[in-house]
């Protein structure tokens, strides 16, 4: 848990246990400054700051004295950071508890309850969601706190230059059936961060957080109710943007194409003036018509 703040006192002892016994047991041994934590900085034993930019709230070099301890805390740092891409990977608790983690300073190992601690969840490597037919893609986070932190765990989600957290684009609506039916709406994307545990959320220049795009809404089917008695059926709707780019949706068949009836409907049409003229003038009249080739 944190040190005492001040002004109440602070022991030796008490620094030990929080950070952990170091091999001189001096004070001066805790000035740390370790920059080999993805895309962090350099770190302090213990640290604060806004935007990705962290800077060390305990000296790691030159004087340190018993005050600057007060109100500090263990830091650990979740690994999102190292190795390939990846798609919905364990959340953050979870990890915390297989150990994927560096403790900073090194002068103990994990504790088995967070409680207390300053936990980082660092992502610096694209982490992608997914999506399925279903209608809980939403819930489908690339990332996830989790959400049984011990209690007063101070929790940071820090997204580094080359970190991305990213949603996965929906499905495409389904295209119409033909008669002029509407077409399906499209599909919801999933998710980029999941927040399940109160934290504050930082992202360096560079990174990004980012929810996939919905597809795009079936095309309607068209109907013609003439002579010609045209039919179709309406495009699937396009895919989502995003991680993981979504399905295009299915059209739902076609309609007729018949041009050789449609002329023949044509023409018996025009034979019908002809016989309606005749009767009614001295002569017969000549009726010319152009059929368009279609």
């Amino acid at each position: 848990m944190a040190l005492p703040s001040s002004p109440n006192t602070l022991s030796f002892s008490q620094i030990e246990g929080e950070f952990g016994q170091n091999s001189r047991r001096s004070l001066g041994k805790y000035r740390i400054a370790d920059p080999n934590v993805g895309d962090l900085g350099t770190l302090g034993l213990d640290n604060d700051g806004t935007g990705g930019n962290l800077s060390p709230t305990i000296p790691t070099s030159g004087t340190i004295r018993f005050s600057d301890f007060h109100g500090k805390r263990l830091n650990i740092v979740v690994d999102y950071w190292s190795g390939g891409e990846e798609v919905r990977p364990e959340p953050g608790f979870q990890r915390y508890g297989r150990n994927k983690v560096k403790v900073i300073g090194g002068f103990r190992s994990k504790p088995s309850s967070s409680s207390g601690c300053k936990i980082y969840l660092h992502v610096n490597k694209t982490i992608g969601s997914e999506v399925t037919d279903s209608g809980a893609d939403i819930e489908l986070c690339a990332v996830k706190t989790g959400r049984n932190w011990g209690g007063n765990t101070v929790l940071r989600v820090d997204v580094g230059g080359n970190g991305k957290i990213l949603g996965a684009g929906g499905k495409g609506g389904q295209g119409g059936r033909q008669n002029s039916d509407g077409g399906k709406n499209g599909a919801r994307g999933s998710s980029g961060l999941g927040i399940a545990y109160n934290c504050d959320v930082h992202v360096k220049n560079g990174g990004l957080i980012a929810g996939g795009g919905g597809g795009g809404g079936g095309g309607g089917g068209a109907y013609q109710d003439d002579a010609h008695n045209r039919h179709a059926a309406g495009g699937g709707g396009g895919g989502g943007a995003g991680f993981r780019v979504g399905e295009g949706g299915s059209e739902s068949g076609k309609g007729p194409k018949n041009q050789k009836t449609d002329r023949k409907k044509v023409t018996l049409e025009v034979k019908q003036v002809n016989l309606v003229l005749k009767p009614v003038v001295d002569k017969v009249v000549k009726v010319e018509t152009i059929v368009t080739k279609r």
